[in-house]
């Protein structure tokens, strides 16, 4: 079974014989977080301590029940085509991961010496098929829907200010949760504003 990472579409491959179902492709969001959980739930640790606190979910529901599920849409012709399993949505209730979760993306510094433009100093939340994107070098925010712009070339934030609220929010209120680092502008020493505040 495949699924697919969150914030870029990065397959994250599974090979569980008898447990996933071969040759399904899972559309269910999902982030590298996610990763560890699952790891501890497939080798049977229930009870672990960490120094913080695990910020993923376990996706071996979604492999399992979700795998299963696809493979029967599969079988009965209803996912035929690339766009159709595209938009195969395998709910909460089989999977245990909401599709609609916020899926948070901060990298609040330069990745490497020379500038990365598509990388260094920007944060991006996604819920569902919406995307915003937060460049702190420019103070612009981005909104993409994935399902009709996965390449995220149609910038959908003038049409969309409501959403565009809506997300900053949850993006501003994650990184203040989490006391999350924001680069400093070398002009005023002071933090860049979180996106909710621009």
């Amino acid at each position: 079974a495949s699924v697919y990472e969150g914030g870029i579409r990065v397959p994250l491959i599974f090979r569980w014989p008898g447990k996933a179902a071969e040759g399904t492709r899972l559309n269910t969001p999902v982030i590298n977080e996610d990763i560890f959980p699952t790891i501890l739930e497939m080798a049977g640790v229930k009870h672990y301590e960490t120094v913080q606190e695990c910020d993923g979910l376990s996706l071996v529901k979604l492999i399992t029940a979700g795998s299963k599920m696809v493979a029967k849409a599969q079988k009965r012709g209803e996912i035929a085509t690339q766009k159709e399993a595209n938009a195969f949505v395998v709910p909460a209730s089989v999977s245990g991961v909401d599709p609609e979760r916020e899926l948070i993306f901060h990298y609040p510094h330069q990745y490497r010496v020379e500038d990365q433009d598509d990388i260094d100093f920007m944060s991006a939340v996604r819920k569902g098929d919406w995307k915003l994107v937060y460049r702190m070098h420019t103070g612009e925010l981005e909104l993409y829907n994935l399902r009709d712009d996965i390449g995220e070339r149609n910038d959908l934030a003038a049409s969309h200010p409501e959403r565009v609220a809506e997300l900053a929010k949850a993006l501003g209120d994650r990184l203040r949760a989490w006391k999350a680092p924001m680069p400093t502008v070398r002009t005023t020493g002071k933090p860049v504003p979180m996106p909710d505040e621009l």
